[in-house]
């Protein structure tokens, strides 16, 4: 690994450990509600995230690799118990979480307040911090 490589690798990681400290400390996703606007269109409403969240799960996705197969994948992983999920079965519940909001608004605060995300994020600390997660990624990861 060069050194620009782990300068990038220590920056995601450290957006991966504030996304856990904002959700140890119970954080929950704002709901901005619907409203009419002066030319009497309606705004509909939607979560408002703070930003370590989507930083944190970008450099989850970065640091994993995208799992471009996560709908073929997601079932399986999700049968898992997360305290035994490998990299590559992060890589799909990242690739999986991402995309769900991305095409439906909420997917992230569901996820938030049942716990999930957080399960996920402690059990890629654990994974980094035994070095079983090196950067850049490899381009398939095994399950």
């Amino acid at each position: 690994m060069n050194t620009t490589d782990h300068d990038e690798e220590m920056q995601l990681i450290q957006h991966i450990h504030n996304l856990s400290a904002l959700l140890a400390q119970g954080y929950r996703a704002e709901f901005v509600s619907p409203k009419r606007l002066h030319d009497d269109t309606i705004q509909l409403g939607w979560y408002n995230y703070d930003p370590q969240i989507r930083d944190g799960i970008e450099a989850a996705n970065m640091l994993l690799g995208a799992d471009y197969n996560y709908q073929e994948n997601v079932d399986a992983v999700r049968d898992k118990s997360v305290s035994s999920a490998l990299p590559g079965d992060l890589s799909t519940w990242f690739t999986w979480m991402s995309r769900g909001e991305r095409f439906c608004d909420g997917f992230l605060a569901e996820q938030i307040s049942d716990g999930g995300l957080y399960a996920i994020v402690k059990r890629l600390e654990e994974l980094i911090a035994a070095g079983a997660v090196s950067y850049p990624p490899e381009a398939t990861r095994k399950r």
